[in-house]
C-alpha cells in the first residue's frame, strides 16, 4: 500500500511540476510575440507596393459600423497601398437603418482620393426578396409551411454581385493580385 501512495504522490507533483512548465511557456511566448509586434521592424511592415487589392464588401444595416470603424479603415487602407493599387465594391442589400447615406459618404471620400470603386445601393429590400421567391433558387419549404429564404445561397449571391465589377475589368485586362471580403467586419491598417 505504501508504494500506491507514493505512486500517487509523484504523478501528481509530476502533473504540478507539468503544469507550471506549460505556463511558464506560454508567459514566455506571450511575451516574446508582444515584444516582436511592438519592434520597429514589425511595425513599417507595409505590403509591397506592387500589390493590387480588390476589396469587396455586403452591407445591410451597418451604419454605426460604418461611420464609427469601417469607412475610415478603407480610406487608410487606400492611402497604405495607393489609389492606383486598390479597388472598393461595396453592395449594400436593402437596409432599414441609414446604411445607404454612410456608404455615400465613402463613395465621396473615395472619389476625393481618385480611388477606383463600384458603390451599389439596391433598392430591394428583404420584403421584396420574400415577395419574389420564385426569381431566383435558395428557397425552402418549412416544416411550419413557409416558404422561406435559405440564408447562404442569397448571401453568395449578393458576394456575386459585389464581384460582377471584378469581372468586367478582368475582361478589359485589368487584374488585381488578391480579392479580399471585408464585409462588415472592423478591421485597422498597421
Amino acid at each position: 500500500m505504501v508504494r500506491l501512495n507514493g505512486g500517487r504522490v509523484l504523478l501528481k507533483r509530476t502533473a504540478i511540476v507539468m503544469s507550471i512548465c506549460f505556463v511558464l511557456w506560454n508567459l514566455i511566448d506571450v511575451y516574446h510575440i508582444r515584444h516582436t509586434m511592438q519592434s520597429p521592424q514589425y511595425k513599417l511592415m507595409t505590403p509591397p507596393p506592387s500589390l493590387r487589392l480588390y476589396v469587396a464588401s455586403l452591407h445591410y444595416n451597418n451604419e454605426a459600423l460604418l461611420r464609427n470603424y469601417w469607412n475610415d479603415a478603407i480610406i487608410e487602407l487606400s492611402k497604405t497601398l495607393g489609389h492606383a493599387n486598390v479597388f472598393v465594391a461595396a453592395y449594400e442589400s436593402g437596409s432599414s437603418d441609414n446604411t445607404r447615406p454612410a456608404l455615400l459618404e465613402l463613395d465621396a471620400r473615395l472619389a476625393e482620393l481618385r480611388i477606383p470603386r463600384s458603390i451599389v445601393l439596391s433598392n430591394k429590400t428583404h420584403a421584396d426578396e420574400i415577395a419574389d421567391a420564385s426569381a431566383h433558387k435558395g428557397w425552402v419549404d418549412s416544416r411550419q409551411g413557409i416558404r422561406e429564404l435559405r440564408r447562404i445561397p442569397y448571401l453568395a449571391r449578393l458576394r456575386n454581385l459585389s464581384l460582377k465589377p471584378l469581372h468586367e475589368m478582368a475582361e478589359e485586362g485589368i487584374t488585381f493580385d488578391k480579392v479580399l471580403f471585408l464585409n462588415d467586419v472592423v478591421f485597422q491598417v498597421p
